[in-house]
């Protein structure tokens, strides 16, 4: 067997090994130019065109599936000539897989969080008509902030397709799976598998594919108590319930196998300290009770639970390390036009009529640097999905892109006709990173690559200004709303309208593409219109006392945050259509709303220029 070390693939040179597989080995890699680290799966073996098609659907596979717990693909090659191998560059997992914690724990505690966040992961490839098929420890890895991803969709299927020939580990599957038919419970079993051998320090099965199917179809289901009594029995139902033979007798989703893991367990996330005041009854996002952090001020923080009750949370220490520090984390001298999140969730950007774009950082309770390149008011900013550069648009349609580490500019694109002072802007970051999506008062919505500044395509069936936009979560469509009255969903780079939404009653301010592609939210005046994006049909209308201004997701799609002009931000639970939360700290009219990535943090901002940030527990 070849081994790379010391060769160059592309623009890596291969440092060592990390491990291997029947069909590829993974190396770490590092940039020759750039000096970055990536994970580089090379093939192993002498493949036919046939098998290399598949490598490449794998490719491909991963490149669509855009969720912070599924690895993310940098690049992909065939080499020409067949001097060197196929090989797939991913982002590098430095504190390795899931595995290492075999015999090191028994404790559920240790290894839930990775088990919810592989959950979530599970069910977005669900949703995406896909099946993993291989769930093992190997095959959930670590990246240095310890977050679980999950790896290698090698002989990942198309839900209800024939399978063939069997490949995976058969200690981890299904008697379903065993038997060639696969399904979405056939996934959560091998999860549950997971979560027993890393308790017991064993397989529920074990033997030969044949002894396994065996035992799986008239054996008793394994105890955890009789090998780990300390395991409560709460926990050992959960996992037997995973492990059911009859896939319908397991979880309707693999998330809600994590949930009951939770629930056995009590588990809630750490104490915030409260050091007075009420705590208030349980009503959160999340189960518990939001607390609530003003960036402007001194005192407690105030809002509603889901009952109407007064909740009244002092500031918790597992969010800011001082009271007076947090004193000077101040907001702008005018409205806040825009907030933002980096994608690690640990630094905060806000737009600002004040003409500035500020840079603050979470943990330290402090602005990093203002932003002053624009001449008049910015009125919109995002950071791009996947690396550190900022984009900011003023009211003359002028956008800046700009590396958020030190401020310095790379591009400005000026492309868009203005008259004066512009009515609405919006813009929009494609999912990889490369493209912008820009809106102006001429109707026309500008699709360009963010490094050059080179035009893709213009968008021109609207018939008013552009006041919103939202890029699918896969990047092939666009969702633009207008002073029309319409919101549009399009191809990206062809400017092919697929769909026209009506009846809205006035301009649509605010579009937000759920982060699983399910759901279109727009806002229009006092309502939000809830779109199945799927099957194209109006799900629900959500109302508001005022005008909504801003829409944001949740990053696992359960909720929806919108802001308005009655100086409120509520929450809704999609599922239930019922309002979670109603947050009422602000003094003005707000105008902008954001959940950070890590779903644990949402950001608020308004026209006094005060920015508020809560700590979703």
């Amino acid at each position: 067997m070849t081994d790379y070390t010391g060769q160059q693939f592309g623009q890596y040179l291969l440092k060592r090994k990390l491990g291997g597989g029947g069909f590829a080995d993974v190396y770490l890699g590092e940039h020759k130019e750039l000096g970055s680290q990536a994970a580089i799966k090379v093939l192993t073996t002498n493949l036919s065109s046939t098998e290399i098609d598949q490598f490449r659907i794998e490719a491909r596979m991963l490149v669509n599936l855009g969720h912070p717990h599924i690895i993310r693909v940098l690049d992909f090659a065939v080499p020409v000539g067949g001097v060197q191998p196929p090989y797939l560059v991913m982002d590098y997992a430095e504190n390795g897989t899931l595995a290492q914690l075999q015999g090191k724990t028994n404790e559920l505690r240790d290894i839930l969080p990775f088990i919810q966040q592989i959950a979530e992961a599970l069910d977005y490839v669900h949703q995406k008509g896909l099946l993993h098929r291989d769930i093992k420890p190997e095959n959930i890895l670590l990246d240095g902030k310890n977050k679980a991803l999950l790896s290698d969709f090698g002989i990942a299927a198309v839900q209800g397709a024939h399978i063939k020939s069997l490949f995976g580990t058969p200690d981890y599957m299904a008697l379903e799976h065993l038997q060639r038919h696969p399904c979405q419970a056939s996934d959560q079993y091998s999860l549950a598998v997971v979560v027993y051998e890393l308790l017991t320090n064993e397989y529920p099965y074990d033997g030969s594919v044949t002894e396994i199917m065996n035992r799986q179809r008239n054996g008793p289901q394994p105890s955890l108590r009789s090998k780990v009594p300390t395991i409560a029995a709460e926990v050992e139902q959960a996992v037997l319930k995973a492990l059911a033979k009859d896939p319908s007798q397991r979880y309707p989703t693999v998330s809600a196998f994590a949930d009951a893991l939770a629930q056995a367990i009590g588990w809630q996330p750490a104490s915030s300290g409260h050091s007075g005041g009420q705590s208030g009854t349980q009503g959160g996002v999340s189960g518990g009770t939001p607390t609530i952090v003003l960036f402007a001020s001194g005192g407690n923080a105030v809002g509603t639970n889901s009952s109407g009750q007064t909740i009244r949370v002092a500031r918790p220490q597992v969010a800011f390390r001082s009271e007076a520090t947090l004193q000077d984390f101040k907001g702008h001298g005018r409205g806040v036009n825009a907030v933002g999140w980096s994608p690690d969730s640990q630094y905060l950007i806000s737009a600002s009529d004040d003409r500035s774009v500020r840079l603050w950082d979470v943990a330290q309770q402090s602005m990093l640097y203002e932003y002053r390149g624009h001449r008049k008011g910015v009125q919109v900013v995002a950071w791009s999905p996947n690396d550190t550069r900022v984009a900011s648009m003023d009211n003359r349609q002028v956008v800046h892109v700009w590396d958020s580490a030190n401020g310095q500019r790379s591009l400005v694109y000026s492309g868009h006709e203005v008259e004066d002072l512009s009515l609405s802007c919006t813009l929009a970051w494609s999912p990889d990173g490369n493209y912008l999506a820009t809106g102006d008062e001429q109707g026309k919505v500008h699709v360009w690559n963010a490094r050059t500044g080179d035009v893709s395509s213009i968008y021109r069936e609207h018939d008013g200004w552009i006041s919103a936009l939202a890029w699918s979560p896969g990047g092939q469509y666009i969702a633009s709303g207008s002073k029309d009255k319409t919101m549009q969903v399009w191809e990206a780079f062809s400017g092919t309208q697929v769909r026209r939404y009506t009846g809205h009653s006035g301009e649509v301010c605010a579009v937000a593409w759920s982060p699983h592609g399910n759901y279109l939210a727009a806002a229009a005046n006092r309502t939000v219109h809830l779109w199945d994006a799927n099957q194209v049909r109006l799900i629900d209308l959500l109302e508001h006392n005022k005008g909504v201004t801003s829409l944001a997701w949740s990053p696992d799609e359960r909720f929806l945050a919108a802001a308005d002009r009655d100086k409120l931000v509520v929450i809704w639970e999609i599922s239930t259509r019922k309002t979670t939360y109603v947050y009422r700290e602000h003094a003005a009219p707000v105008c902008t709303v954001a959940w950070a990535p890590d779903g644990k943090k949402l950001v608020s901002g308004d026209e006094d220029g005060m920015i508020y940030l809560w700590i979703i527990k």
